[in-house]
């Protein structure tokens, strides 16, 4: 799916509290906290940017869950302005990459193309339940 229209569609549901199912809250605060654990995400700034980060998070879940690709067809910034949504997604996007979160395709090095939802993501989720279980 477009990134831009998945991004809008997750920031959308975000505003309009459209999200009640604490499971699915769980995995999005999990993949947050990991997110800003591997420099995905910056910790400054993290207040006010709150509902960009947790777009981009659920944007992951939502790929991941549906079994979409995030496909990022324009990098430049001009073109995410123009649909109103954060300039610095694209840097973040890059960043998934970097720590082998989103996969492009073959030979891709950076956000661009269609991007795959690793089974690292399975990994951050399922330690999340080890860490409960030994509490």
């Amino acid at each position: 799916m477009n990134v831009m229209t998945l991004y809008q569609n997750c920031l959308l549901n975000l505003e309009n509290n459209k999200l009640v199912d604490l499971d699915y809250l769980e995995k999005a605060e999990t993949l947050r906290t990991a997110l800003r654990a591997l420099n995905v995400l910056p910790l400054l700034r993290r207040k006010s940017s709150t509902n960009l980060h947790m777009a981009l998070v659920h944007m992951i879940l939502e790929a991941n869950e549906n079994g979409y690709t995030i496909d990022v067809a324009k990098r430049g910034i001009g073109a995410f302005h123009d649909y109103g949504i954060t300039t610095i997604l694209i840097s973040w996007l890059d960043n998934a990459v970097s720590v082998g979160l989103l996969q492009p395709e073959a030979g891709i090095t950076n956000a661009k193309g269609r991007l795959t939802v690793t089974p690292m993501l399975d990994q951050i989720l399922a330690s999340e339940g080890d860490v409960l279980k030994a509490a």
